[in-house]
């Protein structure tokens, strides 16, 4: 999460990268929430030695060419998440949706975006194949 920078050299920066990201694996470990003004509901992703040295490298890429990378997305700070709504005003019945799947929930990461916020609705593929 940054503040603004220049998408055509972000992804040109971050090219190398997307190629491991394919087969990533992901466990969701359960519900949690942001308490910051978008109130965001997350399901928690158990850290690994992979993904958090992908973080690094991704942050290292983008350090020299964005503007105001957020401190809470940065190395050693960032709670790795799937973000599931944001709004989430009743908690409660977030937990009880979430409740009704088994967890630990395996997953594995199939591409990258460049998602715009708020919102998320322009993305950029950071895929390799889709260049």
């Amino acid at each position: 999460m940054f503040d603004q920078a220049d998408r055509s050299r972000i992804t040109g920066a971050l090219r190398p990268l997307p190629a491991t990201v394919g087969g990533l694996p992901l466990t969701l470990a359960g519900p949690g929430f942001f308490l910051t003004d978008e109130a965001p509901a997350v399901l928690a992703v158990v850290p690994t030695a992979r993904l958090l040295q992908l973080h690094r490298q991704v942050h290292e890429a983008l350090d020299p060419i964005v503007d105001g990378i957020w401190p809470c997305y940065r190395p050693d700070a960032m709670v790795p998440h799937c973000t599931l709504a944001t709004g989430a005003t009743d908690r409660t019945r977030v937990i009880d949706v979430v409740a009704t799947y088994p967890m630990p929930i395996p997953a594995l990461a199939s591409a990258a975006y460049l998602v715009d916020l708020p919102g998320g609705r322009t993305r950029t593929s950071l895929t390799a194949d889709s260049w």
